[in-house]
């Protein structure tokens, strides 16, 4: 597990370091039931304090990420429905009693009940892709990604609006969010499992900011507040934290002034349609979506609801 740590950064070392593992539990570097270095180990690769390590492993842990256990360490999350036991051992008859008891507790009658068996037996047709996310800004970056890869109707949401839908509704929908919202939409969607999104590996941005002279900018331009915040995180652990600013792409003066100064320039798929070819040589468009999705996608979807790969 390759850490970065930047001492001289204003970004605190707790941050940095939750920044990095987050990305690579994200991107799919580190896989869920991983086991990561102990918090003592890992402070003493750092040259940090053991709380520091400690802190971010907690921030990750809240943001079910991680888990902790006393004796065995920090290990990365299962978000995978497959591998989730709690229904191993069950028959079938006592799967059914199972449901027929808990759609009668919630008010269901028998016709209902059958009503959802004969549509849970039917064969079903995905429709549509629903992007889920709590930030409309990261939503429009995901989406314009999607739609780059799918040509089948996409919509995006938050979790709360997931589970507002009516449940046939949602069966005929294909789910995708993120490692850090994964395990509470399961929650909503029960036994449908959504796929989850991994980011795109870091390696060519850092080393491309690694390369830069300390006194050329590295400008963050996007019109999603969001994407801005992630990617100075993660940056902050390769540069000085002077060399990072973050410009509204829609802001054009500020836009032509860092230009001329900027060795990089690091943005997403929606906002790099929006800018000039002025920047073309140090423009480096950032994906949000790691190929791997695609792959999962072709599991789940028809070959018709994909556009040709260029």
């Amino acid at each position: 597990m390759q850490i970065f740590i930047n001492r001289s950064s204003l970004v605190s070392l707790q941050e940095q370091l939750s920044a990095q593992i987050g990305h690579l539990v994200a991107s799919g570097a580190l896989a869920p039931g991983e086991r990561l270095p102990s918090i003592r180990a890992l402070a003493r690769e750092l040259r940090i304090h053991h709380n520091t390590v400690l802190a971010a492993y907690q921030v990750l842990q809240a943001r079910g990420l991680l888990v902790l256990q006393r004796g065995s360490g920090a290990r990365v999350a299962e978000f995978d429905a497959a591998r989730n036991a709690r229904l191993e051992g069950l028959s079938l008859q006592a799967l059914a009693v199972q449901f027929v008891a808990q759609a009668r507790a919630r008010g269901h009658g028998e016709k209902e009940i059958l009503e959802a068996c004969r549509v849970a037996l039917s064969p079903l047709t995905i429709s549509r892709l629903v992007l889920v996310n709590p930030h409309a800004d990261l939503q429009a970056i995901y989406l314009h990604e999607l739609e780059e890869w799918l040509n089948l109707p996409k919509l995006g949401m938050t979790i709360e609006e997931v589970e507002a839908l009516d449940p046939a509704w949602r069966a005929r929908s294909c789910f995708v969010t993120s490692t850090n919202h994964a395990g509470r939409l399961q929650a909503v969607l029960d036994n449908q499992a959504p796929l989850i999104s991994r980011l795109a590996p870091m390696d060519l941005l850092l080393s491309r900011a690694r390369e830069l002279p300390a006194d050329r900018l590295i400008a963050i331009v996007s019109a999603s507040p969001r994407f801005r915040v992630l990617l100075k995180e993660l940056l902050s652990a390769v540069c000085d934290e002077n060399q990072l600013i973050e410009v509204p792409s829609e802001d054009l003066v500020q836009l032509r002034a860092v230009g001329r100064l900027s060795g990089l320039m690091v943005t997403d798929a929606l906002s790099a349609g929006t800018l000039s070819g002025d920047y073309r040589e140090s423009l480096f468009r950032f994906p949000l979506l790691g190929g791997d999705l695609r792959v999962e996608l072709a599991k789940c979807l028809p070959p018709e609801a994909f556009r040709p790969v260029a």
